[in-house]
């Protein structure tokens, strides 16, 4: 889609002096087959692919994902040369609207500085220092922000009414006896989500929690895109869209390490073996018994005594170095299957 829109317009007549801009804009937000339905652009396989790799590479630095809706209209790369007076950004290997990870700093540190009463030190840290003698990378990363989905697109109309006079021809003034002239151009709809991944730099201890609040606020606060001052581009904060895909995360790291769990260990997970007073209940009654099962492994048996001890040694230290109580027979128990204990 970004292809033909840069690259195909065929909306010229013969003579090459005129373009039909609004049938051109129209074919861009329509599908162009007699249908009057909105075109969602991209694939979602292709979309879900590089927000997977995207996600994956920023969980691995320490990073965190914030997701966005559009409340109104937003339009990204008004100021791209194009035929048709206005531009529009497509991502190069989605075929989607996007928003480059320049904007997304740009508007964090344009918010830092004026509204968020943010120290200059922290935000030269954070974001890097625009000092000409001194150059450095700031302490984030800020990635691109995608759809989550294929996007809607509308197709809008701006009305300058002083034509004459924004070309200064014939000096003509900005008086109120000209006819109005539509230019049509391309926007994202509303109700568009978009992943917006924010990751700290190798070494660098940085909050970005804190860096996710002051996202909220600047995407309210100030909007991305062109024609913010009229209401386009404003962005609402989507808790569960975004508390869905760490929840999926979670899912995603249970399964592998379910993967990778014995049989033993995986039912030792189920019985709450990270909770440390339902686990002593399990321990009693269901694991100190295996260990004197007759009929048990020693295989198992050692597996068993080796997760014992690792739960002592986190929960109950003191308890694993110097029994007590109830805790005596316990621990003898499990140590007699480790000769140097």
């Amino acid at each position: 889609m970004g292809l033909w829109y840069d690259k195909f317009c065929d909306e010229w007549s013969l003579s090459w002096q005129e373009l039909d801009k609004g049938k051109w804009i129209n074919r861009a937000a329509t599908i162009d087959e007699g249908k009057n339905s909105d075109i969602e652009v991209g694939n979602s396989d292709l979309i879900e692919d590089y927000f997977i790799r995207q996600r994956d590479l920023a969980m691995a630095l320490g990073g965190q994902i914030f997701v966005f809706k559009t409340q109104d209209r937003f339009i990204t790369g008004l100021g791209n040369p194009h035929p048709i007076e206005n531009g529009f950004s497509w991502h190069f290997t989605l075929g989607t609207p996007y928003i480059p990870a320049s904007s997304v700093k740009g508007v964090l540190r344009s918010w830092a500085e004026t509204l968020g009463g943010i120290d200059s030190t922290k935000i030269n840290l954070l974001f890097d220092s625009e000092s000409d003698r001194e150059h450095s990378a700031g302490a984030v990363i800020f990635f691109d922000a995608i759809p989550l989905s294929p996007v809607k697109l509308n197709e809008d109309i701006m009305t300058p009414h002083y034509n004459d006079y924004y070309r200064k021809k014939d000096n003509s003034p900005p008086a109120d006896w000209y006819s109005p002239i539509p230019i049509p151009f391309l926007t994202v709809a509303e109700g568009q989500r978009f992943a917006f991944v924010i990751a700290p730099r190798k070494k660098i201890e940085v909050d970005i929690h804190d860096l996710g609040d002051w996202l909220i606020c600047a995407l309210e606060d100030f909007g991305l895109g062109a024609k913010t001052s009229s209401g386009y581009g404003r962005f609402e904060y989507d808790e569960l869209a975004t508390m869905k895909i760490l929840e999926d995360l979670e899912k995603q790291r249970q399964e592998i390490l379910n993967k990778q769990m014995s049989p033993i260990r995986r039912e030792m997970e189920d019985d709450d073996y990270t909770d440390e007073n339902k686990f002593m209940e399990a321990m009693t009654k269901k694991w100190l018994p295996k260990l004197k099962d007759p009929d048990m492994s020693l295989e198992d048996k050692y597996e068993i005594a080796m997760y014992l001890k690792e739960w002592y040694q986190i929960f109950r230290k003191e308890a694993w170095q110097q029994p007590k109580g109830k805790n005596v027979e316990k621990v003898k128990l499990i140590k007699s299957y480790f000769h140097n204990e």
